[in-house]
C-alpha cells in the first residue's frame, strides 16, 4: 500500500511571480496536477520526507469502514458527491483525505464512481471496480457498496484469524529459542568449567549439550552470518512466482494447513463468485477477475483452468469435478445450483459453510498448538537443565 507524500515545490504564478511551498498527494502527476489547479507552473518539485510518526495509509480496514458508511449515506438519500463530501470532512488521515478529494473532483466533473476508483489501482482493486461499475449502471449502487464491505470484511477477518493462529506459536517460538540461545551462550560455559575441574565421567546428553554450547560459541558470528543469508536467499526467491507455486504446493501436503488452505481459498472464490454473478457478470469473466485478485498461486492456476474449460462449454460444476482441489461437495453444490438456475445461492451457501468451517479449524488448532508447545517447551529446557545437574547429583553420591 501507497503512502501519501509531501513534495516542496519552486515554481511562478500566472504573473510569473516566484513562489515555493509544499503540497500533499498521492503521486508526483497529482501533486503537479494540484499545482497547475492553482494557477502555478511548477518549475522544480521533489519529494519530502516525512517522520515515521506521521506516515499514514488507506488501511484494508479503513476502506471497509468507507465502503459501509458510503453504502449507509446513499440509501439515506444523499447524493454521492455529498456523500464523498461528508467523509471526506470526517477524516483526519491525509491519505483518505486526498483520495475522497480526488474521487470527489472526479464525479463533480460528470465521471462515474467506477471510473474514478480505477485511476487507484492500489486502494481500489480491478474486482471492487467492476463491482461499484455493475452497482451504478444497475441503480443498486448502495446495494452493491454494502455487499463489497460485506466480503471485505469476511475475507479480512479470516487474514486476521489466520495471523492470530500463528501468532501465538510464533512468539513463544522466539522466545524459546531466544531462552535456549542464552542459556547456551551464558549458562552451560560455568557448567562446563565445573565439570572440567571436577575430571568426571560425563553422560552422554551432557557432552552432546557442552559440545554444542562450545560450537555456538566459537562460531556465533558465522552462525548469524549463515541464517541471515539463508533468510535473505528465501525471501529473493519467495518474490519468484514459480518458488511460490513449489513452496505453496508443499504445503498443501500437509495435512492441517492443507485443509486451511483449500477451505479459505473456496469459502473466498464461494463468495467474491457468488457477488459478481450476482452483479449480472458473466461466468468467464467473474472467474477471471476471482483469479487476478487470489493470494493463493496455486488456487489462481486452477482458476484459470475452470475459466478455460468453461469457455470450451463445459459448465462449471464439471469443470470443478476435474481439479483435485475442489472437494466433491464443491461440485454437488454448484451443480444443483446451476441446474434449477440459483447459482449464487448456492455459492453463498457455500462460502458461509467453508467460513464456519475454518473458524472451527481455527479453534481446534489452537486449542491444540497450546498444550503442544508447552510439551515442547518442557522437553528442550528440562531436557538441558537435567543434563546440567545429572553430573552434579553424580558428584555428590562419589563425596
Amino acid at each position: 500500500m501507497n503512502h501519501s507524500k509531501r513534495y516542496t515545490w519552486q515554481g511562478q504564478d500566472k504573473a510569473g511571480k516566484e513562489m515555493t511551498g509544499e503540497i500533499a498527494a498521492l503521486s508526483l502527476g497529482l501533486a503537479k496536477w494540484h499545482l497547475s489547479q492553482k494557477g502555478i507552473h511548477a518549475v522544480h518539485i521533489q519529494i519530502k520526507r516525512k517522520k515515521i510518526w506521521q506516515s499514514s495509509t488507506f488501511s484494508e480496514l479503513d476502506s471497509i469502514i468507507f465502503f459501509r458508511q458510503l453504502a449507509t449515506l446513499i440509501e439515506a438519500g444523499i447524493a454521492l458527491v455529498h456523500a464523498i463530501d461528508l467523509l471526506t470532512r470526517q477524516h483526519h488521515n491525509r491519505v483518505s483525505k486526498d483520495l475522497f478529494h480526488q474521487i470527489k473532483k472526479d464525479i463533480h466533473s460528470g465521471k462515474e464512481l467506477w471510473f474514478s476508483m480505477s485511476h487507484f489501482p492500489n486502494y481500489f482493486n480491478e474486482l471492487t471496480c467492476h463491482l461499484i461499475r455493475a452497482g451504478e449502471y444497475s441503480g443498486t449502487l448502495h446495494t452493491m457498496l454494502l455487499r463489497i464491505a460485506n466480503d471485505k470484511e469476511k475475507t479480512y477477518d479470516l487474514k486476521h484469524k489466520l495471523k492470530q493462529a500463528l501468532f501465538y506459536p510464533g512468539v513463544v517460538g522466539l522466545v524459546a529459542m531466544i531462552v535456549l540461545l542464552i542459556m547456551l551462550v551464558c549458562v552451560i560455559p560455568r557448567f562446563a568449567e565445573l565439570f572440567e575441574n571436577a575430571h568426571c565421567d560425563l553422560p552422554l546428553l551432557t557432552q552432546v549439550i557442552l559440545a554444542l554450547s562450545a560450537f555456538i560459541q566459537h562460531y556465533f558470528l558465522w552462525i548469524v552470518f549463515l541464517l541471515s543469508s539463508v533468510i535473505g536467499l528465501f525471501a529473493y526467491l519467495y518474490r519468484l512466482g514459480a518458488v511460490k507455486i513449489a513452496i505453496e504446493s508443499r504445503l498443501l501436503k500437509l495435512p492441517i494447513l492443507q485443509e486451511l488452505i483449500q477451505k479459505s481459498n473456496i469459502a473466498y472464490l464461494a463468495r467474491i463468485l457468488s457477488t459478481l454473478l450476482a452483479a449480472g457478470i458473466p461466468v468467464t469473466d467473474s472467474l477471471a477477475m476471482v483469479a487476478a485478485s487470489s493470494k493463493s498461486h496455486v488456487y489462481r492456476a486452477a482458476i484459470h483452468m475452470l475459466k478455460q474449460r468453461v469457455l470450451m462449454g463445459n459448465p462449471l460444476y464439471a469443470a470443478i469435478v476435474e481439479s483435485p482441489l475442489f472437494p466433491p461437495m464443491v461440485a454437488n453444490m454448484v451443480q444443483v445450483g446451476e441446474e434449477s438456475g440459483t447459482l449464487e445461492r448456492m455459492l453463498e451457501k457455500l462460502a458461509l459453510f467453508y467460513e464456519n468451517d475454518v473458524d472451527y479449524l481455527f479453534e481446534s488448532v489452537k486449542q491444540s498448538l497450546e498444550p503442544l508447545i508447552m510439551a515442547v517447551l518442557g522437553v528442550l529446557i528440562g531436557g538441558m537443565v537435567a543434563a546440567m545437574y545429572l553430573p552434579i547429583f553424580k558428584l555428590g553420591t562419589t563425596m
